[in-house]
């Protein structure tokens, strides 16, 4: 324990005592617990490369929260990681997260787009609920389960699907909105229409970037 951090078993922070806007997690860390739960002081947050797991709460009700990036080894998002951060508007998923729990980011308020990575196979319940401002989502070809309350309250949002996709089938099923985009391969997010395939988005990670 310092004077900022608890840190517990296989490096888990368990709790930040501080009171900083901005906060730099040390480097080791593997996983965060729910530290900064209700915490109103953090503005900004710079994550390791060592982490690997944002646990159930990490985040919940950080209400000034709006900066924060998500290194590229962290596979599982937890529980209602970022519930209620909704000062949120931007914010990226490396293509190696795995998992997003329920109501991960429900009511991130001022959050405009969400690309789910490639290896996401399921929205999880109330996932993306009551983000008012949500215009952009994007759910990869890999998703074979979509959560009927996945979207509720977040009105105004378009869905992007690959077609012929079982998540097509999903949201037809469901009864929920949405458009085509070709694939996400690569880093890369593809838009297709009648006439022309368009990179609307690069997710991955690379320095040096080779354009198909």
């Amino acid at each position: 324990q310092t004077d900022e951090f608890v840190i517990v078993g296989s490096q888990i922070l368990l709790k930040y005592n501080g009171n900083k806007h901005r906060v730099e997690i040390p480097f080791g860390i593997a996983a965060i617990s729910d530290a900064f739960e209700e915490n109103i002081s953090i503005e900004s947050v710079e994550i390791p490369e060592s982490v690997t797991s944002i646990g159930q709460y990490a985040f919940k009700d950080a209400v000034n929260l709006s900066s924060i990036t998500i290194p590229d080894k962290v596979t599982t998002i937890g529980t209602g990681a970022f519930q209620n951060c909704r000062r949120i508007s931007s914010l990226q998923l490396p293509e190696s997260v795995k998992t997003v729990g329920a109501d991960a980011f429900n009511g991130c308020e001022w959050l405009t787009e969400m690309i789910f990575p490639s290896g996401v196979s399921q929205l999880s319940a109330r996932v993306l609920r009551n983000c008012t401002s949500l215009i952009d989502v994007h759910i990869p070809e890999g998703v074979i389960k979509i959560d009927k309350t996945a979207f509720t309250g977040s009105d105004n949002i378009n869905i992007q699907v690959a077609p012929g996709s079982e998540a097509e089938e999903l949201l037809t099923a469901l009864e929920i909105p949405y458009t085509y985009y070709l694939l996400q391969k690569d880093g890369f997010v593809y838009n297709r229409d009648s006439e022309s395939v368009q990179i609307v988005k690069y997710v991955g990670a690379l320095y040096d970037v080779e354009i198909p």
